[in-house]
């Protein structure tokens, strides 16, 4: 999520001639949408204090250099999700070691006095003047050493919780002579946002910019606890013994503005309970939830379907993201 600067002084490489032709895989074995999603993007803005994409929009916050693409929760870290070489290249330098976990502010410090933001990662270097760097890897899972030549696509560790990370996710940074580069444009980092692209550097292109991404959601029984399900857990179960039912859901890149509506449905098709939500702040990750307390005569048999639908305009546009759940009660 954030450059490490222990790993390596990147001025001292010295500057090659630009491939212009060179493509980058996804740095992660998933499909996008379904079980990971885009979470921040590059900086781009040189003004302090500032923070924007490519788009101008604030997916991002000040000075991140790289691009975050997250998983679901710490559940699929504990099942193991594949980090793969976005180009062949040779690993230049690696750190392993460091733990996965959720951190107050006391341990994020004392991982900034120490360098280690970047936590467990890698850097691959392509060649042309082009380097590719990993962070947030998980513990014990790198299975390359400095020197290895590596091929594109292939395994090198799996998606951690480590160094100063708040939610799963890889982290990838593109740097080219030394200077940090956006891989959806291929502008040098702080060229600036709303500018012409250059040529994205994603060898796929079904890569796209995703200016919000609804992506977990479910039943629980009682009040939901946003830190636990974070961490994959997702107790206790809603079953016709709970005294209240509750519909969560999250979306990544929340902005002002953004209309979120919540409602879910008994076996019969009659809503139990709704809510209509506008959002006021730029949250990387936003939790809501609605909840009904069981009636006298209990929770009636059958499928409950739960719905959250996020809006947002866009350019005059409304752009919608929706997830819907069944619960079956019997």
């Amino acid at each position: 999520m954030i450059w490490a600067i222990f790993f390596l002084e990147i001025t001292r490489i010295p500057a090659l001639a630009q491939d212009k032709q060179m493509k980058f895989d996804l740095p992660i074995n998933c499909e996008l949408g379904q079980d990971c999603w885009f979470m921040n993007y590059v900086d781009v803005d040189p003004d302090t204090g500032v923070a924007r994409d490519f788009t101008c929009n604030k997916r991002s916050y000040e000075g991140h250099k790289g691009t975050d693409i997250a998983i679901r929760s710490f559940e699929e870290v504990e099942a193991g999700v594949d980090v793969r070489a976005v180009a062949s290249g040779t690993v230049l330098r690696l750190r392993d070691g460091e733990a996965d976990g959720f951190r107050n502010d006391d341990e994020m410090d004392e991982l900034r006095q120490a360098r280690k933001e970047c936590g467990n990662g890698i850097i691959i270097d392509h060649g042309e003047g082009w380097l590719s760097q990993y962070c947030h890897l998980k513990q014990g899972s790198i299975s390359v050493k400095p020197e290895d030549k590596v091929r594109r696509g292939q395994n090198i560790a799996k998606v951690g919780l480590s160094g100063i990370s708040a939610h799963p996710h890889i982290h990838l940074s593109l740097l080219h002579n030394g200077e940090h580069v956006d891989p959806f444009t291929g502008q040098k980092q702080y060229e600036g946002c709303g500018l012409e692209t250059v040529a994205p550097l994603w060898r796929e292109k079904t890569v796209k910019y995703e200016p919000f991404a609804l992506y977990d959601g479910g039943f629980i029984g009682g009040r939901p606890v946003f830190s636990e399900i974070s961490r994959g857990i997702k107790e206790p179960f809603a079953n016709k013994d709970s005294d209240i039912l509750s519909f969560w859901g999250v979306y990544f890149g929340a902005k002002p503005g953004d209309k979120i509506h919540m409602s879910f449905k008994d076996p019969n098709g009659e809503v139990l309970t709704s809510q209509d939500i506008t959002q006021d702040e730029i949250k990387a990750r936003q939790y809501y939830f609605i909840g009904k307390r069981k009636p006298q005569t209990g929770w009636t048999r059958g499928t409950y379907i739960a719905e959250m639908i996020v809006s947002r305009d866009i350019e005059g546009e409304t752009v919608t993201r929706t997830l819907k759940k069944a619960l079956d009660i019997f």
